[in-house]
């Protein structure tokens, strides 16, 4: 990490600067400062060879000889000179260095820390100086972490005042040891490199411990810019010198991100979002007082998938703290594959699928033609599927269908059903298919979207939620036919990014937000 080139690089040049100070014959030679910061920048530079030139390490490689630098050639430069001069060389080094979180958090961090610890007063003990280093950083970045993470740590102040130390004084130095040994005393190096690993494993213990307290994070949003920048105001004048006057007013300019008003459906209104997840399916619709998830998204792997990457972001951007009813269509991985995810950041109160056997938790029930209820003027329908057909060998066809009514308005939402459900819901309830928005069945497949279907539903919009590029070449060029055939507007989410269209009773209907437009 490019904290511990700058711990090395700063213990080297402190020792070298101390035993160079010792001779006199030394220092009329080469001045120390200049002798030390060499070193310095030598050995960041050989730290950073050993991680692999890692892009942290690049980055803090650069910042480290732009302050040397200075230094070395007599240039007395304040540290905002020193910290702007290493941005300008990094971004000349990588100049999509920018669209990385931890390029922002890397100077956020220093320049807070230059702003928070220097041209003060004497500060006091080391123990003393070390806690409001820790403060200042932890407080700097919460801006910046809620701003690109939509969340920020409540405990991180006690977890790096833990792991900072023991990470940077104990396991890294253990580490480095045993490299140096691997040449020499493999055996050594090895014992070396064990009790490093068990000191990392002493840790994981203590920060596991942290992280599953309850109040070790919160989640918020920040939608609006001005409220990113209030916030920042107001952490730096609480982090101003003790003689700045009223330095406590800048508590009041973090509450927005607490208690910002976050804005919703009025009643009678729906928000309906179709999420971009890549090639699968995610929709979120909102009511005044609910908020309902039709299918979770694709899982592409054990560490990465669309519940994660997309889903819960865009609930804590629209303040979203609980989840009244989460539809899984059926059981594939691309519908279902972010569920756990989202288990696990929201409360739900109620779960329908049809595949209920699959899938862990309280309160998950099969959804089934007939199931109906309210929210807030809205009224939401399961279409399909029936009690009578089989549970098993259905796949796609067993989908949940349901149909949300808002009006003169209504959402048609049919998963991946294919023509055997698509027919069985023309034959059983044709009159209630007709619907103003439609998400095409299984993102526009040649086996969907069958002739019969698409006339008795005869969608205003139909929306394909498809990859970009996907090998399936979703949608179907015959399928894009036939809708344009019956008049019908089309978007897809690989082109046009994430959809929202806001509903009322009125029949008139404004064309969708569209992300990409937004952004």
């Amino acid at each position: 990490a490019g904290l511990h080139v700058s711990l090395i690089s700063g213990f080297i040049y402190f020792c070298v600067a101390r035993f160079w100070r010792l001779s006199s014959y030394l220092c009329l030679r080469f001045p120390a400062p200049k002798v030390a910061a060499l070193a310095s920048m030598s050995g960041a530079i050989f730290y950073a060879a050993l991680a692999g030139f890692a892009i942290p390490t690049q980055r803090a490689i650069i910042m480290i000889v732009s302050f040397m630098l200075c230094q070395f050639m007599n240039r007395h430069t304040l540290p905002g000179q020193s910290l702007a001069l290493a941005l300008i060389i990094v971004l000349i080094w990588d100049p999509l260095a920018v669209f990385s979180p931890g390029f922002w958090l890397s100077f956020a961090a220093v320049s807070m820390i230059a702003y928070g610890m220097s041209g003060r007063v004497q500060l006091g003990g080391l123990f003393k100086k070390w806690m409001r280093l820790q403060m200042v950083v932890s407080v700097g970045v919460l801006p910046f972490t809620v701003l690109l993470f939509q969340q920020a740590s409540i405990i991180g102040l006690v977890a790096n005042f833990i792991a900072v130390p023991w990470v940077g004084h104990i396991v890294v130095p253990i580490s480095l040891l045993a490299t140096f040994n691997i040449g020499i005393q493999q055996d050594v190096a090895h014992a070396l490199y064990q009790l490093a690993a068990e000191c990392m494993d002493v840790l994981w213990i203590v920060i596991h411990f942290l992280m599953k307290l309850p109040f070790s994070e919160f989640s918020q949003a920040i939608p609006n810019p001005w409220i990113f920048i209030l916030v920042l105001i107001g952490v730096l004048v609480a982090l101003s010198p003790s003689a700045w006057p009223s330095r406590w007013i800048g508590i009041f300019c973090l509450l927005p991100i607490g208690f910002y008003p976050f804005p919703k459906p009025l009643h009678g209104e729906t928000w309906f979002h179709l999420l971009d997840v890549g090639q699968g399916l995610s929709a979120v619709i909102q009511t005044e007082n609910h908020v309902l998830v039709f299918d979770t998204g694709p899982k592409f792997g054990p560490e990465f998938n669309a519940g994660d990457a997309v889903v819960i972001p865009f609930l804590h951007h629209y303040g979203i703290q609980e989840i009244d009813t989460v539809v899984l269509s059926h059981g594939d991985s691309d519908h279902s594959g972010g569920f756990q995810s989202i288990q696990k950041q929201f409360p739900i109160h109620r779960v329908l699928t049809s595949v209920p056997k699959k899938f862990s938790g309280t309160n998950i029930y099969a959804c089934e033609q007939g199931q109906q209820w309210w929210w807030d003027g809205i009224y939401f329908e399961m279409l399909y599927p029936s009690f009578d057909l089989p549970n098993n060998k259905m796949g796609n066809n067993r989908s949940c269908v349901l149909k949300i009514t808002i009006g003169k308005n209504s959402i048609l939402l049919p998963g991946d059903i294919e023509r055997t459900a698509e027919q069985v819901l023309v034959d059983r309830v044709s009159k209630q298919l007709a619907s103003t928005i439609l998400v095409a069945p299984h993102h526009g497949s040649k086996t969907s979207s069958s002739y019969g279907f698409v006339l008795n539903v005869k969608p205003r919009y139909v929306l394909f939620s498809v990859g970009y590029r996907n090998h399936f070449h979703f949608p179907n060029r015959d399928i894009v036919a036939r809708y344009e055939r019956v008049g019908t507007r089309m978007y897809q989410t690989d082109e046009t990014g994430a959809l929202t269209f806001k509903l009322t009773k009125e029949e008139f209907l404004r064309e969708p937000e569209r992300y990409r437009r937004q952004k």
